[in-house]
């Protein structure tokens, strides 16, 4: 699960993440002279992506290549990854300590959490965006 804190878009990862870069990229195109950021952290599947776009700069790639800018993340530091702290606050507040009595009782208590973070609010702001000079001074 991944957020758009511009547009407060729920992006979903059931579709491939570089599918969905190119419909975000298509349906919000990013001013002349910027790009968004895209933090990731080290699961196999991001380092397939960067190494795709970045490194060998796959042709097919360029359009995310010349218009998202990826901040990796050190290893074993969810504290700085945003999506992390939306998924804690989900937790705390939907998930921790209650008995589910099956499956998809627990999936539509997600979805309806979700349903909510959707929704723009000043709080999906301020755990999704993050201050990228004080992310480099820690590097």
């Amino acid at each position: 699960m991944a957020f758009c804190s511009l547009t407060n878009q729920k992006l979903s990862i059931s579709r491939p993440l570089l599918i969905q870069s190119e419909h975000f990229l298509l349906k919000h195109p990013v001013p002349e002279g910027k790009k968004y950021a895209l933090v990731m952290d080290n699961a196999p599947w991001h380092k397939k992506t960067i190494r795709l776009i970045e490194t060998e700069k796959q042709p097919e790639y360029k359009d995310i290549n010349e218009h998202v800018m990826f901040v990796k993340l050190p290893p074993y530091s969810p504290d700085l990854n945003p999506i992390e702290q939306v998924w804690r606050i989900t937790r705390k507040g939907n998930t921790h300590n209650v008995f589910f009595p099956s499956l998809s009782t627990l999936e539509n208590t997600v979805d309806a959490a979700f349903s909510e973070w959707a929704k723009p609010n000043d709080q999906l702001k301020r755990l999704c965006s993050f201050k990228y000079n004080l992310f480099c001074r820690l590097l």
